[in-house]
Formats: structure tokens, sequence, C-alpha cells
């Protein structure tokens, strides 16, 4: 079952030394941004609903908001998070949360996609088990741009393409 997400950029803490784990039924996830670190804070699933955290996770390199979503790839579905890339671009990791040990992934995207202010992500009911849809907002003037993972062998990430209005 996915776990109700959210990312935001908080002034928090210092991050503690205890590792992410996944929450369950019910329990919530969120990724704040303080002094350059991301950090994971989890939400027990009940009957208190408690918030814990932070637990720093080992990814440099991002800025802004980042989004994280869990999916239906692997038994227990996995951590799937997009950030803005310092110096321009996205940067999507993603957990494995079929391993005791819980890894990220290495960053795939990069630069080449502008510099990226906001950014959101979820996953369709297209593909089997569905793709990755992002919507990114980049450029001064603002412009959104939609990406999408295809769910095949491949994971192959396709895009960007602009949105336009057609009215």
């Amino acid at each position: 079952m996915p776990v109700n997400s959210a990312a935001k950029v908080v002034n928090a803490a210092p991050a503690a030394s205890k590792p992410a784990r996944p929450g369950g039924v019910g329990g919530g996830t969120g990724l704040p941004l303080p002094s350059g670190q991301l950090s994971y804070f989890r939400r027990d699933s009940g009957p208190t609903l408690t918030w814990n955290g932070p637990y720093p996770l080992p990814i440099t390199g991002v800025t802004g908001n980042p989004v994280l979503i869990q999916s239906r790839f692997g038994a227990s579905g996995n951590f799937e998070l997009v950030a803005p890339a310092q110096g321009g671009g996205l940067a999507h990791y993603w957990r494995n949360n079929d391993d005791p040990s819980y890894p990220w992934s290495e960053p795939t995207f990069g630069g080449g996609l502008g510099t990226v202010g906001e950014v959101t992500i979820i996953q369709s009911n297209f593909g089997d088990p569905a793709n990755l849809e992002v919507i990114y907002q980049a450029g001064t003037e603002g412009q959104l741009y939609y990406l999408w993972r295809d769910s095949g062998l491949t994971f192959t990430w396709n895009g960007p393409y602009p949105l336009v209005s057609t009215t």
C-alpha cells in the first residue's frame, strides 16, 4: 500500500544517525532540506501517528523542494524522489524498500533541463506496474515541462515536453 507522502523545506534540528525505515499503511513521510542536508521524517501508522526523525539521506547535489512518493515497484513499493539539481536540471533517486538496508540509487536525469524551480511526480496507471510522470517548472518565464519514465525493462525517461495551452 502506498504511504501518504509529502515533501517540504523546513527548518529542522540537526539530523540523527538512525536509518530511515518505510512507514506502514497510513504512515507518512517527509523530506526537508535543512541547511543543505536532505533528511527524512517518518510517521508511525498508528495508533499515535508519531513523527520520527530527522534521518539524513545519502543524497547530495539537490536544491529546492524535493518530492517523494511510494511507487508500486518492488514487493514493498519503492520510494521515488525527484528534486531540482544544483547547477540545473533534475535528480531522480529511488530507494529499494525490499532490501533490509534500504539503499538509495545513484541519480538519474542530470542537467540540460534548465534551472528548475518546482517539481512534482506521480505514478500513473499507464504501463505495468505503471509509469512515473514528472512535471517541472524551468526557465525565467516559468515554463512547465513534462517527463515520463516507462515501467518496462529499461526504465527509460522520455521528454522533456513543454506544456502548452490549447485555448
